[in-house]
């Protein structure tokens, strides 16, 4: 479980150069924003501020926010803030907006709380405004170029060339159950025998949401075979070694991490090892 040091929690998803982030914490000593970002050239940007700043309510996290809010408890959160994420018009998928989001979101946030989304883009902002509405009972608040205490220097920049800026509001409207993870990452009756290594696929495998690939093999004297193995998301993979002896098999030195799309892959490496 996850100890937080306050009282109060809030999730910045893709902060970037940190200007939002560092404003709230100094603004709200009371709550702890958790920033997110995938780009380590800005995280470590961010905590340089931190450092010198003397700020202690910001948890820096250098992972996929898809991935991560499966990991928060239940109704923990009282803002997600997701400002100006790249729009991927080309490739939708990888949009931090999607419906699987938004479950997690409202099951994040507590009661009352709210998900923040501000975009420059039409596209982005109509394909979130679908999102949103496509579920069966939800609260929208929608605001156009709305000015905020603090802007970053892509909005200044956006504002100088008279792009408009959308602003969507997603309420939680109420109490969310605790999620129950019963992920089981062993390998159960899975054990090495003759032949394995030259059975698996030595290509990626590709399927809904998640992939498998058996990247290399060392088959050892004793009669055990090491697996470098890549799997789960497409955005954020494992990268793991596989143990197996004539007795067992098991992750090597440590298990993936507990989400959802690791615990499929991890099935589906089950069956390809049965086989």
């Amino acid at each position: 479980d996850i100890t937080f040091p306050k009282s109060k929690v809030s999730v910045e998803v893709g902060f970037g150069s940190g200007r939002h982030l560092l404003y709230q914490a100094e603004k709200n000593p009371d709550t702890l924003f958790i920033g997110l970002e995938i780009h380590t050239p800005s995280a470590q940007q961010v905590l340089k501020q931190i450092e010198l700043q003397n700020i202690d309510n910001i948890w820096v996290v250098n992972y996929d926010a898809r991935l991560f809010l499966e990991m928060l408890p239940s109704n923990v959160c009282e803002q997600i803030f997701v400002h100006f994420p790249v729009p991927w018009d080309k490739k939708p998928h990888r949009r931090v907006i999607s419906p699987s989001f938004l479950d997690e979101s409202m099951r994040v946030l507590g009661k009352g709380g709210r998900l923040e989304l501000r975009t420059d883009s039409d596209k982005y902002f109509w394909y979130a405004l679908e999102t949103f509405f496509s579920v069966s009972k939800v609260e929208v608040e929608v605001r156009k170029n709305e000015a905020l205490e603090v802007t970053s220097k892509y909005e200044a920049r956006w504002k100088r060339q008279e792009k408009d800026i959308y602003d969507v509001y997603v309420a939680s409207k109420e109490v969310s159950k605790e999620k129950k993870v019963a992920h089981d990452f062993n390998f159960n009756i899975v054990k090495y025998r003759n032949g394995l290594e030259d059975e698996l696929p030595k290509k990626a495998l590709v399927f809904d949401g998640y992939f498998v690939h058996f990247e290399r093999m060392f088959k050892t004297e004793d009669e055990k075979l090491l697996i470098k193995c890549a799997f789960g998301s497409f955005d954020r993979p494992e990268h793991k070694y596989i143990l197996l002896d004539k007795t067992s098999c098991r992750y090597f030195v440590s298990s993936p991490v507990k989400t959802t799309v690791n615990y499929e892959a991890h099935k589906k490496i089950m069956e390809l090892l049965n086989v």
